[in-house]
Parts: structure tokens; C-alpha cells; sequence
């Protein structure tokens, strides 16, 4: 605590606040800083989406599914893919094709053709269906197409086109070319001319059947030979291609995505992450920090959870990268602008500023890692991991689950529902059954010994269960022969849950014990108390009333005499009054009236309204209440009589020429008034007794009073929810009331 103090007067604290909120604003500037390189990258490396591999790689799947199309127009009846690109099968064991029963061959055929399906028609079908596309025989001259005409008679109606040339040997060329960058297309287009089938086989062989990989099962035959393929998109196409999705991903251009891709702004983020998360656990900042990280209960955190925290971190990777092309590009401020109605460069300035936040929020999450990983520099890499790695906890908490499951199974307790205890014991019960019908030799044997075992163990059971019966028999014979003192230091085992029973019984003996002595006591006392204090009274009217009687008295004594028994009776009634209010509030037979009263100001009117007295009594009263006005929802008369009685208490009993300190405290929940003063006499009775009925400050009852007042102050206070306590420390008497400010 101290060093926390010392930390903010020395301003260390703020200095460590502002390094944590600027250290990730600098990340961000540094990325925001490579804007200009990546956008000057994207411009010199401008990529045509249909020149990219995966499209390329479509295209060339498709003249799998062209030729086998062909192959059915030249051989006038439908075939499968298995007709001709298989020209093998080897079986498990080295069989080929011809080995398998007809029923066996046509299963795997079958399963075989569905993957040349899948990976060919299927894949390349999406592709497609945007190209124009020409295939002919160059033996027959057979064609097929979906457009009017060889496509290099319309060429000039198209935006791309690509025209690859199989020899009689399967062997593919690129014989024409056409796009933005014809030279780019010829070049990718001829990388995947590779050998024969090979494209095939890369294709295919990443499946199998029945577990196993087809990488090893498959002879293929003869691919696409002695034929011409073309593709061609008009500028309707290409526009339909991107408008269908093709040619996007998440709404960005394919071409604009692979470039910025390229670019390696996402490189940029990764390292500036980590170099954000090595500066927090290695920059020198303890002496910035109250207490030593590892102390730190936020970052205080599960090993687990740091390495879960970067990998949703790379995982969310995405997404960001996604959102920052889209504001390299402009469409965000474009999406802002048309939604917002608001001018572009406006929208730009707001995206400009918006678009950093996820970016500074993933510097943070590394700030906040690297402070979390600096417990492992201070308590040791091993220290670390036994303290903060939930997986090297595992193994004691099973061990502890172990014994905890046998000692749940001794200590079954019978207070509960049992039916999971008895699930547990039948489960493991039949997991040992099992085991033992499981084993085929010696199975009868080994049933024989487990029922022995069993047996001497559910009478070794059931004998400690019986001695522990007859220990808790016999405390139990203790206590109700009077022995309230009897402790059981035995385990019980399957009786422990009646251990505490008991200590509750003993418990609640000896107060009902106490209780009823300390109500005997109250009793002798109270009838004491009550017979001399209405005694005194009635004694003094009856003794005027017997001297009024006398005719010779002047006319002043009787006056005298009257006005004494005026007071008397008034003391009387006063008493009787008091006695009645006490116990109809000790018995909550009251009616409360609540609203809402401002208390400092009621106890300012009590003060007023008792001026007289205090002044005669020669006492000097302080109040220290809050500035604002304090309501709380109380019965204003029966309040208004606590703090009456409180400050009657303070007349009569303090020393004369004293101060008095009244005080108002706020708390959260509560409003605290202190009443303080200095007693004239020595109190000699426990502050816990003062409040009971008829106790006074004063043991020799010389002074004025019903020994009620106190009594009064406990049971309202109470009776409306709050506390009433008092101390005192040599003649320094205290009393407290608490009230809550909300009810």
C-alpha cells in the first residue's frame, strides 16, 4: 500500500500509463507509415485475376472434362472417366484390375469414377460456365463447342483468350494467347504444361478410398491427345464472372487481393506485432509498477490463455486484412459516403481514423500479452509454467480426483441423495466386470477370487461401519444425560455429515441454557427495577396527598404540595409511557409511518428544540454533517424520538463544561451518526446491558431517568432497518446509528 503511494506521488504510475497507451499508437503509425510502399507495390505488380494458377488451373481441369465430352461425340455412346484416364487399379496386395471379381471391380470403378467427378466436372463446371470454349479432334475433326464457330475466327471479340494444343502424345503447348498481358498468361499457362497426366494426378491423387491414399492404387491411362482447346470471355462475361463472385473474394477483386497480398503488408503487422510483445516483456518497467507483474492479478493469467489469445489474434488476421485493402482502396469510404450521405473526402477522413482502431486494438492485445509473459522472467520459465499452465495441473488434479472418489465412496453422505455416489460404485463395478468377462482363459477363476475380495471387503466395510455407529451412539447417550461438552475427535466415516448435527445440538442447548438463565436474570431484575422506579413516585404521591389533608396548611405550602405531586405523577406517566413503547416496539407492534426525512437536518431540530437544556446542563454541541442534504426513508416521530432520547442521555449524564461531538458520515450503503461526550460519572456497566430495559449509566439510579431510553433508541433503530451501537472508552462515551440510504 505504501509502495502504491509512493508510486503516484512520484508520477512512476502515469509514466507506465502512457507508455501502455503509446507504445500501440506507434505500431499503428508504423503500419499506416507502409501505405505508400504497398500501394506503389500494388501499382508495379498489377495481376490480371485470370492470370492467376487457381483460374489457369480450372481451365486446364476443364480439358479433361472437354476431351472426355469429345471422346463421347468421336465413339457416338456415353463413357466414364474410368474409360479413360484409369488404366489400372492395384488392389491391396499388389492385384491388378483383372484381378478383381466383376462385383469388386465395378464397386471401385464406381468409387473411382465419383472422384473424377467430383475434382473434375464438379470443380471446373463453376469456371466455365463463364468461357466460351472450343475443343476439336485433329485427327476427325470432330468438334464441340458452346459458341458459334471456332473462337480464333472471333478474336477479336474477345477480352482473353487461351488455345492450348495437345500432340498425339498427350503432350500440352500453349499455341495462343491473348489479355492485358499476353506475354504474363503465355508464360503461367506454359508452366502447367507439365509432363503427361501430371496435372491429373496431382489433382486426384490427394483422395482415396477406405482410408487409404490413391496415390499408389491408380495407373493412369491416356490423357487429352491429338486435339485443340480453346477458351475465350468477351467483356459481358468477364463482368458476369466478377459480378457472380468468381472473381472476388469477400467483395475485393481477386487480382487486387493476391497483389496486396503479395505486397506483404500482412508480414508488416505480424512483425510489428511481435516486436510490440517482446518490447513489453523485455523494456525495463518495473520500477514503473507498484508490485511485481507476476502479482498482477490481470495479468496474472493462464499460459493457455496467451497462446489461445495469439491464435485468435492470427486468426482475426484475415478479416483485418480484408478491412485494410478496403480502405487502401477507397471502397470503404465509398460504402461510408453513400450510407452517411456525406462527401467522399469526408468519408475518407473518417475511415482514415476509424480504420486504426482494430490495428491499435491488436497492438494492445500484444502489449497486454508481453506484460502477462514478463511473470516468466521474474518467477522462472519452470515456476511460471507450475503456477500458471492449467495442462500441468492436470495430473494432480486427477490424483486428487482419485482419492477423492475413495473417499467419497467411505464418507457416502446420508443427509444427500445418493443416487450419484451408487452410480459411481456401480459404474466402476462394471467397468471390473468388463475387464473380467473380457478375458477368455481364467475368467472363471478370476470371478471367484473378485466375489472373495468383495466379500471380506463389504464385511470389513460394514464392520468400521458398525464401530462408528456405536461411538456416535454413545456421545449421543453423553449429551442427553447433560454432558454439554462431549467432543467426537473419531472420524465417523458414513456418519461425519451427523458430527456437525451434533455440534449444533450442543450449541443450541448451551444457549437455550444461557438464555434461559440470562431471562431469569432479566426477569428478577426487571421486576426489581420496575417495583423502585414506580414505587418512588407513587410513594411521593401518596405522602403529599396525605399532607394536602391537613386544613392548616397555607395556601403556598398547598401550592408547593401540588405542584410536587404535578411532577411526580408526570414522572409517573412518563414511565408508565415509556415502558408500554418499549414493549410493543420489543414485540414489532408498531405501526411505521415512512417517508422520506432529511436526517442532519431532523437532528439539528432535536438540538434546537433541547437548547435549553443543553445550555443548563453547561455543554457545548459540535455537528459535523455533509454539505448536501441526506434523505432517508424513515418514520420521522419514531426518529425524531431516537435522537431526542440519545441527546436526554447526553443532558443527564455528562460532565458539566464538556463539548459534544454529533457527526454525519456517508458510506455507500449507509448514512453513520456518532453522538460523542464525556461521561460525569464512571460508567461501570457494559455497553451491551445499557440497552436492555431498565439499565442505567449510573448504578446507584440517583439520577433522573427510566432506564428506558436507550432501550427505546435500539428497538426503533432496529425497527427500521438500522444498527445501533455503543462504546466507550474510559469516560468517553460513544453511540452510533446506522441507517441504510436505500430501502
Amino acid at each position: 500500500m505504501k509502495e502504491k503511494e509512493a508510486l503516484k506521488k512520484s508520477g512512476k504510475g502515469k509514466i507506465f500509463v502512457a507508455i501502455t497507451i503509446l507504445v500501440p499508437l506507434i505500431a499503428v503509425a508504423i503500419i499506416v507509415s507502409t501505405y505508400g510502399m504497398v500501394k506503389n507495390y500494388k501499382a508495379s505488380s498489377y495481376d490480371d485475376i485470370l492470370h492467376n494458377e487457381n483460374v489457369l488451373g480450372r481451365l486446364f481441369r476443364g480439358n479433361y472434362v472437354l476431351y472426355k465430352n469429345l471422346w463421347e461425340k468421336m465413339e457416338g455412346k456415353s463413357v466414364q472417366y474410368t474409360d479413360i484416364y484409369l488404366k489400372d487399379m492395384k488392389g491391396f496386395l499388389g492385384n491388378s484390375l483383372g484381378d478383381y471379381t466383376e462385383d469388386e471391380k465395378e464397386y471401385y470403378l464406381r468409387a473411382f469414377n465419383s472422384i473424377f467427378v467430383r475434382e473434375l466436372e464438379d470443380n471446373s463446371f463453376e469456371t466455365l460456365q463463364y468461357f466460351d470454349y472450343y475443343a476439336e479432334d485433329l485427327n476427325s475433326g470432330v468438334t464441340i463447342s458452346n459458341a458459334q464457330g471456332t473462337l480464333a475466327d472471333n478474336l477479336d471479340k474477345y477480352v482473353y483468350y487461351l488455345e492450348i494444343v495437345y500432340d498425339e502424345n498427350g503432350s500440352a503447348a500453349i499455341t495462343s494467347a491473348k489479355s492485358e498481358n499476353a506475354d504474363q498468361l503465355m508464360r503461367r499457362a506454359s508452366e502447367l504444361t507439365l509432363a503427361k497426366n501430371q496435372l491429373l494426378q496431382d489433382w486426384i491423387t490427394s483422395h482415396g478410398y477406405e482410408g487409404r491414399s490413391t496415390t499408389n492404387l491408380l495407373e493412369y491411362g491416356d490423357g487429352p491427345k491429338n486435339c485443340r482447346i480453346a477458351y475465350g470471355m468477351t467483356q459481358e462475361l468477364l463482368e458476369a464472372y466478377y459480378q457472380g463472385g468468381m472473381g472476388t473474394y469477400r467483395n475485393i477483386p481477386l487480382n487486387v487481393y493476391y497483389n496486396y497480398l503479395d505486397s506483404g503488408i500482412m508480414g508488416y503487422i505480424t512483425l510489428v506485432f511481435w516486436g510490440v510483445l517482446l518490447l513489453a516483456l523485455f523494456l525495463p518497467l518495473r520500477g514503473l509498477v507498484g508490485k511485481p507483474f507476476h502479482k498482477n492479478r490481470i495479468l496474472n493469467i493462464p499460459i493457455e490463455a496467451v497462446l489461445a489469445a495469439v491464435i485468435v489474434v492470427f486468426l482475426l488476421s484475415d478479416d483485418l486484412f480484408v478491412y485494410i485493402i478496403r480502405f487502401l482502396t477507397g471502397q470503404t469510404a465509398a460504402d461510408i459516403a453513400d450510407f452517411m450521405q456525406i462527401s467522399l473526402k469526408s468519408a475518407g477522413v473518417f475511415t482514415f481514423y476509424t480504420h486504426m482502431v482494430p490495428l491499435y486494438a491488436i497492438f494492445m492485445v500484444a502489449w497486454y500479452l508481453g506484460l502477462c509473459l514478463r511473470g516468466a522472467r521474474e518467477k522462472g520459465i519452470l515456476n511460471y509454467i507450475k503456477e500458471n499452465c492449467l495442462f500441468y495441473r492436470i495430473f494432480p488434479f486427477c490424483k486428487r480426483r482419485l482419492v477423492a472418489m475413495y473417499d467419497s465412496l467411505e464418507h457416502i453422505d446420508v443427509t444427500k441423495k445418493a443416487g450419484k455416489t451408487i452410480l459411481k460404485i456401480v459404474l466402476i463395478n462394471a467397468v471390473i466386470l468388463f475387464v473380467i468377462s473380457s478375458l477368455w482363459f481364467g475368467g472363471f477363476a478370476i470371478t471367484i477370487c473378485y466375489s472373495i475380495l468383495l466379500y471380506f471387503g463389504l464385511k470389513f466395510y460394514v464392520s468400521r461401519l458398525q464401530k462408528r455407529y456405536s461411538i456416535l451412539l454413545s456421545k449421543i447417550q453423553e449429551i442427553s444425560a447433560g454432558n454439554l461438552n462431549v467432543e467426537i475427535q473419531e472420524d465417523l466415516g458414513l456418519f461425519e455429515p451427523f458430527k456437525e448435527q451434533l455440534l449444533l445440538i450442543q450449541t443450541g442447548f448451551r444457549n437455550a441454557v444461557e438464555e434461559e438463565v440470562k431471562s431469569q436474570k432479566m426477569k428478577s431484575e426487571l421486576i426489581t427495577n420496575v417495583s423502585h422506579d414506580l414505587k418512588t413516585p407513587l410513594t411521593a404521591i401518596i405522602t403529599y396527598v396525605d399532607l394536602l389533608k391537613d386544613d392548616t396548611l397555607s395556601r403556598e405550602k398547598q401550592i408547593e404540595y401540588l405542584n410536587t405531586l404535578e411532577r411526580k405523577s408526570l414522572r409517573l406517566k412518563v414511565l408508565i409511557e415509556d415502558l408500554f413503547e418499549v414493549s410493543k416496539a420489543t414485540s414489532g407492534n408498531v405501526t411505521l409511518n415512512y417517508q422520506n426525512v432529511d436526517i442532519c437536518n431532523l437532528i439539528k431540530q432535536v438540538e434546537l428544540e433541547m437548547s435549553d437544556k443543553i445550555a443548563d446542563a453547561g455543554l457545548d454541541v459540535r455537528m459535523d454533517f455533509p454539505e448536501e442534504k441526506v434523505f432517508v426513508v424513515l418514520d420521522s416521530q419514531k426518529t425524531y424520538r431516537i435522537y431526542e432520547n440519545l441527546f436526554s442521555n447526553i443532558v443527564k449524564y455528562s460532565l458539566r463544561g464538556t463539548r459534544v461531538y454529533v457527526r454525519g458520515t456517508l458510506t455507500d450503503d449507509y448514512i453513520v451518526i456518532s453522538l460523542k461526550n464525556i461521561s460525569a460519572a464512571e460508567i461501570t456497566v457494559d455497553t451491551a446491558e445499557l440497552t436492555e430495559r431498565f439499565v442505567r449509566g449510573d448504578a446507584s439510579r440517583n439520577t433522573e431517568g427510566s432506564g428506558l431510553g436507550l432501550a427505546i433508541v435500539k428497538s426503533f433503530v432496529e425497527l427500521q432497518g438500522g444498527r445501533f451501537m455503543l462504546e466507550n472508552d474510559g469516560d468517553l462515551f460513544k453511540a452510533v446509528t446506522s441507517f441504510p440510504r436505500k430501502r
